[in-house]
């Protein structure tokens, strides 16, 4: 792993991006496996090491976090953001520790530490995503007060030859959407469209499409599902710009008619040309939505989404 510090330090300390980048993005490839692979395009960062240092003070506001060190080692790591669409909502993400410092507390460590910090910056909420089937990390995040949001389903392989579903419920996302909702509250109900709005953002730049290009080197579509005003479910369709996978995402509401619910899947995973290789990621209710077998699709990961109130 790659050497980050003096070989005297032992313990937590701030993440540094132009330091720690390397020794990160190792240690995310033993935690994460094949998953870390959409970190790769951050190596050639890592390479300019010493040269970055002048950009310190910004890019540790595009990637806060802290890191575990021991022996010259990054060993641990968490890094938290705020979302800019809920300001008093932060994401913690890439929670990792290697595997041969596991069991000794440090995640719990790394995590107590994180949650401080997202207070101290005016938090009160912090979302996450977990591997459904990683038992030791939910139960950490259980125990530490986190609670289950939502599940969602990725789904790979190629796109099926699904039809688009004419109905007056179902419509391309319109600037308007952003409009209206980007000031939903974050207390009571509103927390259950945390995922809406991250989408809509991601819709938002689609419509800015030199932003969106520029950001994350992709094009997006996206179509909202609504009856009466009410939203039940919104989609949206991420272009990259080279040979990568299409990714399509699908949010639907737990009160959505299975039927409604059903039609906006077939319309948004139609966009995607038959045969062409996507992930698919479905927030639902399992039990009632799922995609039909006859698309050949696997089921790829189930990942939790929880929260704490700070």
């Amino acid at each position: 792993m790659t050497v980050a510090g003096s070989a005297n330090h032992w313990g937590p300390r701030p993440f540094r991006f132009s330091r720690d980048l390397g020794g990160v993005l190792d240690l995310m490839e033993v935690a994460f496996g094949e998953e870390a692979a959409r970190f790769r395009d951050l190596r050639f960062l890592a390479r300019l090491g010493p040269f970055l240092i002048p950009l310190e003070p910004l890019l540790r506001e595009v990637w806060p976090g802290l890191v575990w060190e021991e022996a010259g080692r990054v060993v641990g790591n968490v890094n938290f953001a705020r979302l800019p669409y809920l300001p008093r909502v932060w994401l913690i993400f890439n929670v990792a520790v290697h595997p041969d410092y596991r069991r000794r507390g440090i995640a719990r460590q790394l995590m107590n530490l994180a949650l401080e910090r997202v207070r101290a910056a005016g938090g009160e909420v912090a979302v996450l995503d977990v591997e459904a089937d990683n038992l030791p990390a939910r139960n950490l995040y259980l125990s530490l007060g986190f609670e289950l949001f939502e599940r969602l389903t990725e789904y790979r392989g190629r796109a099926p030859a699904a039809t688009p579903v004419r109905s007056p419920n179902i419509r391309p996302w319109g600037f308007r959407d952003w409009v209206v909702r980007r000031n939903l509250p974050v207390t009571g109900g509103g927390l259950r469209y945390l995922r809406v709005m991250e989408w809509q953002v991601g819709a938002l730049l689609g419509a800015l499409s030199p932003a969106d290009l520029l950001l994350y080197g992709r094009r997006s579509r996206s179509w909202v599902c609504e009856v009466d005003g009410r939203l039940f479910g919104f989609g949206r369709v991420d272009r990259p710009l080279f040979g990568r996978r299409l990714r399509v995402l699908v949010w639907l509401a737990p009160e959505t008619p299975e039927v409604l619910g059903q039609d906006f899947l077939a319309t948004v995973i139609g966009q995607a040309r038959a045969g062409r290789a996507v992930a698919v990621h479905l927030a639902a209710e399992p039990d009632r939505f799922e995609l039909p077998g006859v698309w050949a699709l696997q089921t790829w990961r189930r990942l939790d989404r929880m929260f704490k109130w700070l």
